[in-house]
């Protein structure tokens, strides 16, 4: 019953977040309501069947990880709070650190409508400390060596990813 309870609050915390990162998008209720279920049924259920054991946590943490890097970047405060939902779903699993490509694009890349420069480097600066805070803790919990290993599993499939696929391709 504990679980059951534990996985409703999840569904709920999920949901809030699509909503909320539908509403970011500027979209209207009747669209914002079509765009949360389109959102939570392409692939969220099979990722509940893969990983029924993290998937709750990670995808109500990343439905708001969302809502926040969607949201404008105007004020100090922003940053932090972009930063600490990339810290808070790197807890969840560390699958997260595949967002940080994003956030570094969010922050160096071209502005989105109400961004400001100061608020937009300070996310760099409050997400390595993000880094850094999910790093020891992986650490400590006893996921590094498995983070280690994926991020290595990466960088030595790249090149060949690169090479095997034309640039034209990624940029259509």
């Amino acid at each position: 019953q504990g679980v059951s309870i534990v996985s409703a609050g999840l569904a709920i915390a999920y949901l809030a977040g699509l909503w909320r990162a539908a509403g970011r998008l500027g979209v209207s209720a009747g669209l914002g309501t079509a765009l949360c279920a389109a959102v939570a049924l392409s692939g969220t259920l099979e990722t509940f069947a893969c990983y029924a054991e993290s998937a709750g946590l990670f995808v109500a943490a990343a439905a708001w990880f969302w809502a926040e890097m969607l949201a404008p970047l105007d004020r100090p405060r922003q940053a932090r709070r972009t930063a600490g939902a990339w810290l808070v779903l790197a807890l969840s699993h560390r699958l997260a650190l595949i967002m940080l490509p994003v956030v570094a694009w969010r922050a160096l890349g071209p502005p989105a409508e109400g961004d400001q420069p100061g608020p937009r480097r300070r996310l760099l600066v409050f997400t390595g400390v993000a880094l850094a805070v999910a790093a020891v803790a992986m650490a400590l919990g006893g996921t590094g060596k498995m983070t280690v290993r994926d991020v290595r599993d990466q960088a030595l499939l790249l090149p060949k990813v690169l090479k095997a696929v034309p640039l034209s391709d990624y940029l259509n």
